[in-house]
């Protein structure tokens, strides 16, 4: 007695399948990017305004953060993205930064962030003042690409509230 086998079984349940495993990626991805994933996943573009006031999105290792007095003290082991740190409403007065930010390796940075997206890189001149502008909150923010022993020390004066993180 022989005995014919068919595959057609298994073809139409691949068949069946398919279409439930692609709709199930495609909504997967949704949301993801819904979530703001898509912003993890986007390439660091460090010298990029654009990209250092949107990126909410990072990675750090060996991340601390400790405030006392009114100054917060950050150390990381590595960081690649941008994080906010601080916050201030546009109805605040002068604003006063002073800080100091040693990094090893890679790059690091602190930038403001202002409510129109504007973005100010902090580039060593103390102290950095300012008026906060109007139509919402200006936001200090960690940027780094690749930055490997980060420390920082900021103090700032005149209003706004740590991000708590």
């Amino acid at each position: 007695m022989t005995r014919k086998t068919t595959r057609r079984p298994r073809k139409r349940l691949f068949l069946a399948v398919l279409p439930v495993v692609a709709i199930t990626g495609l909504l997967c991805w949704a949301a993801l990017q819904a979530l703001g994933a898509g912003d993890a996943l986007a390439p660091v573009e460090f010298d990029s305004d654009s990209w250092a006031a949107k990126c909410t999105a990072y990675t750090a290792q060996n991340r601390s953060r400790q405030l006392s007095d009114g100054t917060i003290t950050l150390t990381c082991g590595s960081f690649t993205g941008a994080d906010e740190l601080w916050s201030v409403p546009e109805t605040a007065g002068e604003i006063s930064i002073d800080y100091t930010m040693t990094v090893g390796q890679g790059r690091a940075g602190l930038v403001l962030v202002g409510p129109d997206g504007a973005v100010t890189r902090l580039d060593g001149r103390q102290p950095h003042s300012f008026t906060p502008g109007p139509g919402g909150m200006t936001r200090l923010r960690l940027i780094g690409d690749g930055g490997q022993d980060i420390k920082a020390s900021i103090t700032i004066r005149g209003g706004g509230a740590w991000v708590v993180g």
